[in-house]
């Protein structure tokens, strides 16, 4: 199992979070915590299968209110934006 820390920039409106809380849930990913701020959320999970990753981001980076999705595996040391070190210290520092 593989730990994963996301960060989802989008556009504040209503059910953004449950928009993006239905592409974990299709995929059966675990979400161990989450934090919501206007146009940022945050969640730290766990994903059995790497090939879950690249699912998540490509179907949550079709949806029009997301500007950009990040993560950081905590096992795989890697992360998937040239955003590294600003997004990597801020997912540890919130999440």
């Amino acid at each position: 199992m593989v730990t994963i820390r996301w960060d989802i920039k989008t556009i504040d409106r209503l059910s953004m979070v449950e928009d993006v809380l239905k592409e974990f849930s299709c995929r059966d990913i675990n979400i161990i915590s989450m934090k919501v701020t206007p146009g940022r959320i945050l969640i730290k999970s766990w994903c059995r299968h790497l090939q879950d990753i690249s699912s998540v981001q490509t179907c949550l980076n079709q949806h029009a209110d997301i500007i950009n999705v990040a993560y950081l595996s905590e096992n795989l040391s890697e992360l998937a934006t040239p955003e590294t070190d600003a997004t990597a210290l801020f997912l540890r520092h919130y999440l």
